[in-house]
């Protein structure tokens, strides 16, 4: 049976664990279920379902809330309740679907690219043609086009041989840095080119310009007043909300072995860290202690969560550089990085499983995917390796001045 912690009524695991996969339906693809979940103060609710007792509760003084505490505090007092897997798996679910979702440019781009075949992708990109008239049109979603030739034989395999959807094999290219993308439709083969942002007609020499957009720059762009006031209100709700769970979500990430709560620990992560505010983190996580942590995460040998992490470090680098700069360094993060860079690391991904639960990607897949994987991976931590050893170098005079490490 599963109930509160307070001894209330209880209901049979299959019940909860319908009831919160019901809300994480209800909370998806940019619903507004999600921000009204939060005005109600979900977030106390999930975090009692996963703690046994809050720090609030243990120090019984209502001033010293758990969302106030410091994060040592709360990771030394937290016992998380006895849950099965598939109650974690949706509970975490059902975290990552409250917050806003993540972009889907720069260093998250590559998730549409490691996502489950079929999966809804939120925030597509979209890639525009430009007609004589000057109007710009959208390259299909239902629009096949068959590969014809292609340069990074390794790239295109990830789609298998045959008809694709031609914005992946676009945003593929771009992804990987690729300059070019030669595609047959109807028997007419054109080139895209990537730097010049054109498509040219191999039979007739004809060019036209192309641009790569965010369904959330569309949006924006048409975006009212009272729109523009529910997503603020819904970033300052997600910020409440990591006060609360951010240090609950480390350690449920710690003590879980199944692939597919950590995969939800980690996008509940992300997504919190991407849309709160610096202050607020800074009164919300330990430097030294998530620096561990995302060390401990590129160490291992599931892509998700080894991408996952390399986004993580750069949104820590990117809000608090001073921070983590020194502290990246000390708990081996920028040692991992360097590992990850090298040649013969044998990353690679396997087929998706269908169970939430085992959802994993290995590294037991052919030869050739790990050329694959190893070229999103490079994607991704490329500004991150950049920026984090120079300000490594810069911190060592501070390293020095502190007495070492």
């Amino acid at each position: 049976m599963t109930g509160n912690q307070s001894g209330g009524p209880s209901v049979s695991v299959n019940t909860f664990v319908t009831v919160i996969h019901v809300l994480v339906v209800m909370s998806s693809h940019g619903s507004e279920v999600g921000p009204l979940l939060l005005k109600e103060n979900i977030g106390t609710t999930l975090r009692n379902l996963l703690v046994v007792n809050t720090l609030a509760e243990d120090k019984n003084a209502a001033s010293t809330s758990a969302a106030s505490a410091s994060f040592s505090e709360q990771i030394q007092e937290l016992e998380l309740s006895s849950r099965s897997p598939q109650e974690l798996f949706e509970i975490t679910s059902l975290i990552a679907e409250l917050t806003p979702p993540l972009p889907a440019d720069g260093i998250f781009a590559v998730d549409a690219l490691l996502a489950k075949p079929g999966a809804y992708i939120r925030d597509p990109v979209l890639w525009q043609w430009q007609d004589d008239k000057g109007n710009w049109h959208t390259y299909g979603y239902n629009d096949c086009r068959y590969i014809k030739e292609y340069k990074t034989l390794c790239l295109f395999t990830y789609f298998e041989t045959g008809f694709v959807l031609i914005y992946r094999v676009i945003e593929a290219a771009h992804v990987a840095g690729e300059e070019e993308v030669t595609l047959t439709v109807n028997g007419k083969s054109f080139v895209l080119n990537l730097a010049s942002m054109h498509e040219i007609r191999e039979d007739s020499g004809t060019a036209r310009p192309i641009q790569r957009k965010l369904t959330s720059q569309l949006q924006t762009e048409s975006e009212s007043d009272e729109e523009k006031a529910k997503r603020d209100e819904h970033l300052e709700l997600t910020a409440g909300l990591a006060k609360q769970l951010l240090p609950v979500l480390l350690e449920v990430y710690s003590t879980s072995a199944g692939p597919g709560v950590r995969h939800n620990c980690i996008q509940a992560l992300l997504r919190m860290v991407h849309h709160t505010p610096v202050d607020v983190l800074k009164e919300t996580i330990s430097v030294p202690v998530l620096s561990s942590q995302v060390a401990g995460m590129l160490s291992s040998g599931d892509l998700r969560i080894i991408v996952g992490a390399l986004q993580l470090s750069e949104l820590l680098l990117q809000k608090m550089p001073e921070e983590f700069g020194v502290h990246f360094r000390r708990e081996g993060v920028l040692h991992e990085v360097q590992k990850l860079t090298d040649p013969d690391n044998p990353i690679c991904i396997n087929q998706y499983s269908e169970s939430p639960l085992g959802a994993s990607w290995s590294a037991s897949s052919p030869a050739g995917m790990t050329v694959l994987c190893q070229l999103f991976v490079y994607f991704s931590l490329t500004t991150l390796f950049t920026f984090g050893s120079r300000r490594s170098c810069g911190s060592q005079r501070t390293i020095m001045d502190g007495g070492g490490v």
